[in-house]
């Protein structure tokens, strides 16, 4: 019996001589020493096409108590677009991590976006890593160096360079089509002499990974050319005909007589209205042409002449 009282005695003792705990001693701080953002992107720079939703995330390192974290862009702090979380570890730590969805667009193009954090136990607040944004986008706003919408230019003329642009990235590359298929194959319209089959619509086109974009058309008209055609004619008096005939026996033609052209003549130093003419048809090379000789110019008529073209076996008057 007195081994038991002693004993009980001894514990009593034991207890009581120790130090009663102190509250705070159950209560410690672990500051918060980085945080790490996501994801991670080659030369921290983050590629996002416009439209695009991609998923940042912040994670801290576990520290006590738990630690808040704020997003910016650009300087501009966006954490009420965020959704954060924390999680419980062990040694009565605490991990925060946050989320932003952010949907791509071109204004925010070389923007930085980063997060930072803190906890009471850290006076100052602790950074990530910049992240930079590259925004990608098919063409938009596709632009050309003039105003005009049509072009008129005579044949065998020129029209000035016209030239595309339009806000891409990345760049984007670019052609021109017309009447007659591939026109330009980048973004310059440079035409040169222009002939009649390149009368018609043409449009710039720009395209990259993206997307593609096309101009309003360009029309361009072709004026047929006018030029001089003399013919030389010799003029055979019949005397005992009443009437008076010519026969033409040489043609010398200046211009392009075997294309589908008017070309109108004019007398020079002959009054056209008071002229006599007489009509005759001559056929060369399938061209038909119909000439009113003056025959007081004898040896030397200039005449006033409309060609018919014989095409595909369809005549085409001009």
């Amino acid at each position: 019996m007195f081994f038991f009282f002693a004993l009980k005695s001894f514990i009593w003792l034991e207890v009581c001589s120790r130090k009663v705990p102190n509250f705070n001693d159950f209560i410690y701080t672990a500051p918060v020493a980085k945080v790490d953002i996501e994801p991670q992107g080659e030369n921290n720079e983050i590629d996002v096409v416009e439209g695009d939703t991609i998923i940042f995330t912040c994670t801290t390192n576990p520290s006590r108590p738990a630690a808040w974290i704020h997003w910016f862009i650009g300087g501009l702090n966006v954490t009420n677009k965020t959704q954060s979380q924390v999680s419980n570890e062990h040694g009565g730590t605490f991990i925060s991590f946050s989320t932003w969805n952010y949907t791509g667009k071109s204004d925010d193009h070389n923007k930085i976006v980063f997060c930072e954090t803190a906890n009471i136990a850290e006076r100052q607040t602790i950074s990530s890593l910049n992240k930079s944004l590259v925004i990608k986008f098919g063409p938009k706003n596709i632009l050309l160096n003039t105003t005009k919408t049509e072009y008129t230019v005579t044949e065998q003329g020129s029209m000035s360079t016209i030239i595309c642009s339009a806000n891409c990235r990345p760049n984007c590359t670019f052609n021109w089509t017309g009447p007659n298929g591939l026109a330009s194959d980048n973004s310059a319209l440079t035409l040169g002499a222009v002939y009649r089959n390149q009368t018609g619509e043409y449009i710039c086109n720009a395209n990259n990974f993206y997307g593609s974009l096309s101009t309003h058309e360009i029309v361009l008209i072709v004026n047929l050319k006018k030029s001089l055609v003399y013919i030389h004619v010799h003029v055979v008096r019949m005397k005992e005909l009443l009437d008076h005939r010519c026969l033409i026996q040489q043609m010398i033609l200046d211009g392009r007589p075997h294309q589908e052209i008017s070309e109108h003549l004019t007398s020079l130093g002959i009054k056209h209205a008071s002229a006599r003419t007489i009509s005759h048809f001559c056929s060369e090379n399938g061209i038909t042409w119909r000439c009113g000789v003056d025959e007081g110019a004898l040896n030397n008529i200039v005449a006033e002449c409309v060609k018919h073209v014989r095409k595909e076996g369809k005549i085409l008057e001009y």
